[in-house]
Parts: structure tokens; C-alpha cells; sequence
């Protein structure tokens, strides 16, 4: 279900899921990382008298297609996962921020399909270990 401004809060975005709605959990809650705040004030300042959704174009597209496209035009190489490889990116980087569990609920999954799933051994872990990075107060995982 597409974002409306209203699913703006003031520290995070209310995302409705039809998907999990039969189970009880059609809607989570996730933070408004300080990357994305500026990005969703300039899409307000911008929009159109009377627009409701935060993305007003490309509702009604295959956005595995258009991505797939994107990357292509880059240059990329294809991942199998495009979606999945963006999610697993973010709850490693949500992880190694902030304690697992809550990493964990923003994404809608538990801890143990994130370990199993999700989570990733980055360069940066590497680095660290090798003390060629300063530390991070990284959640255990």
C-alpha cells in the first residue's frame, strides 16, 4: 500500500502491510533515518495541492522491472534478490547500530530469521577487527 503523508509522523513512517494484515500485523512502525528526513521534506514542499501519496509518479509500475532497468543504466551487475539484497543491506547497517531486537521489529522479522537471513559480514567488520577502523558500540548479534 502506497505511502500517504499522513504515514508521516514526526519520527517515523507508518507502513501498512495487506500482505500481514490476516495475520494481525498490517501495520509497523519505522524510524525516519536522518538520510531519508530531508528527502521526504522536499517531496512535501514540492507536492501538488490535494496530492495524498509521498510518491505521486510510478504507482502503478513493475518496480522490480524499472529497477532492474536502473541498474543496467549504471552499469551494475544484476543481483538475483535486487529487493531482497536492499533489505538485507539496511537491517545489517539497522543492526550494527542499534540493539538486534529493535533492528529485528523495525523490519518485520525476528532476530533469528535476521541472523539467518539478513545480516551480513561487511568490509567495515573486517576492518575493525583488524583495528584498521576505529571501533563502533555495535550491537552483539
Amino acid at each position: 500500500m502506497p505511502l500517504t503523508f499522513a504515514d508521516v509522523l514526526d519520527d517515523r513512517l507508518r507502513v501498512h502491510s495487506p500482505k500481514t494484515e490476516h495475520h494481525g500485523q498490517g501495520v509497523r512502525y519505522c524510524p525516519i533515518l536522518p538520510e531519508l528526513r530531508p528527502l521526504i521534506d522536499e517531496v512535501y514542499d514540492q507536492a501538488a495541492e490535494g496530492q495524498t501519496y509521498l510518491i505521486a509518479r510510478h504507482r502503478n509500475v513493475n518496480h522490480r522491472t524499472m529497477f532492474a532497468k536502473i541498474v543496467a543504466r549504471a552499469g551494475v551487475a544484476e543481483y538475483p534478490k535486487l529487493f531482497h539484497a536492499l533489505r538485507a543491506t539496511r537491517a545489517t547497517e539497522l543492526a550494527a547500530r542499534h540493539p538486534a531486537h529493535v533492528a529485528a521489529a523495525w523490519l518485520r522479522h525476528s532476530v533469528a530469521v535476521a541472523s539467518k537471513s539478513y545480516w551480513q559480514v561487511t568490509d567495515a567488520d573486517y576492518a575493525r577487527a583488524a583495528g584498521l577502523a576505529p571501533a563502533t558500540a555495535e550491537t552483539a548479534r
